[in-house]
């Protein structure tokens, strides 16, 4: 594949998938070092694809933390789409940042940010998982310093409004949440109305 260890790069594995002839995808981010901090820079997203008897290695973006994690997707149509933490949010160097969008229509040779799902956040977004066997319109992710998890759903790819539900299914807007005995700090979710289809 390829030996990142002669580059003295580390390698963080987010996401697998399958193109739509069966081969295997990653999504990996690469550091420089293990730490936070600016040390480690540029943190860089990466799509690993084995193709033709070989693996071809395409840079996405770059982003702020070895642990901001997303999700590929290869859909049916030959896009193929990317949602994660990639933009910097308001614990710079803290795990995740703000949710943007990416796709390629080259399978994976190149890539352009179609649209930010979050901005001005008031914490940190980070892991943004594939649902699977439930509704394909449905994205998982966790914000904050004590990671609540949140799910984002879009009645379908033509939508205008999404809306965040906690896993107990009661709708929030911008509430506090009070983390369990074992955890000393709160964490904000949120639920919203976009203009736009802001996944698709």
């Amino acid at each position: 594949m390829k030996a990142y260890s002669e580059d003295h790069r580390l390698v963080y594995v987010k996401s697998m998938t399958l193109d739509n002839d069966g081969n295997p995808v990653i999504l990996a981010v690469t550091s420089s070092d293990h730490r936070p901090g600016p040390q480690g820079d540029p943190r860089t997203w990466e799509v690993l694809h084995y193709q033709h008897h070989e693996w071809n290695i395409h840079p996405v973006t770059t982003s702020t933390n070895n642990y901001d994690t997303g999700s590929i997707w290869v859909e049916a149509d030959g896009t193929w789409r990317i949602i994660g933490p990639t933009e910097p949010g308001p614990q710079r160097w803290g795990v995740g940042g703000e949710i943007a969008v990416w796709t390629s229509r080259d399978q994976g040779k190149t890539w352009n940010k179609v649209r930010d799902v979050t901005r001005n956040s008031p914490r940190n977004h980070s892991y943004v998982r594939k649902v699977f066997n439930a509704d394909p319109n449905r994205r998982l992710q966790s914000c904050g310093p004590t990671a609540i998890p949140i799910s984002y759903r879009f009645p379908d790819s033509t939508s205008p409004t999404a809306t965040a539900r906690r896993f107990d299914d009661c709708p929030t807007i911008w509430k506090e949440i009070t983390p369990p005995p074992s955890q000393s700090r709160k964490s904000i979710i949120r639920s919203f109305r976009l203009s736009d289809p802001c996944f698709n």
